[in-house]
């Protein structure tokens, strides 16, 4: 898989274990990385840190998918994010969409934090199957627990 130019890696996930927090994701699903000047929009899922996602409807497209799923974090229509398709693994999509302008996006009903990847909550305090994508996404852990910074251009 190429990961985006943006995306600047520094270390691969050294530990496969983790702790069932939740079950899988139902398939197929489509997970969304909000990003907005270098900072990745986070909201809890399961009483859990998570990403953006739904499960695809039988006649609905990836992308189509991930504009659904992305549209309860934006409350003003004309916003609309730069989609750049990831990967897909398992029966899962995987979307970034950027932001881009002045003002934070604000979430029409799921509360979102915008955090740098620096300050992202360790392993144990993601909803499991949003933590095991972010690797995808180019954002990867190290010692277990701890994120390392990716840096967004």
């Amino acid at each position: 898989m190429d990961v985006l130019p943006a995306i600047h890696t520094f270390a691969v996930c050294t530990s496969c274990r983790t702790k069932a927090t939740a079950g899988p994701m139902p398939v197929p699903s489509v997970v969304v990385m909000p990003v907005w000047h270098g900072s990745i929009g986070v909201h809890e899922k399961h009483h859990r840190t998570g990403l953006w996602s739904v499960t695809r409807g039988s006649h609905e497209t990836s992308y189509d998918g991930a504009c659904r799923a992305i549209r309860t974090l934006v409350k003003e229509e004309e916003v609309t994010p730069s989609m750049t398709y990831v990967a897909h693994t398992k029966g899962v999509s995987l979307w970034r969409a950027d932001f881009c302008g002045t003002h934070q996006p604000t979430s029409l009903n799921k509360p979102c934090q915008w955090m740098l990847p620096a300050d992202l909550p360790p392993r144990k305090r993601w909803y499991r199957p949003h933590f095991e994508v972010l690797t995808s996404f180019g954002v990867w852990c190290w010692r277990s627990s701890l994120i390392f910074p990716l840096v967004f251009q």
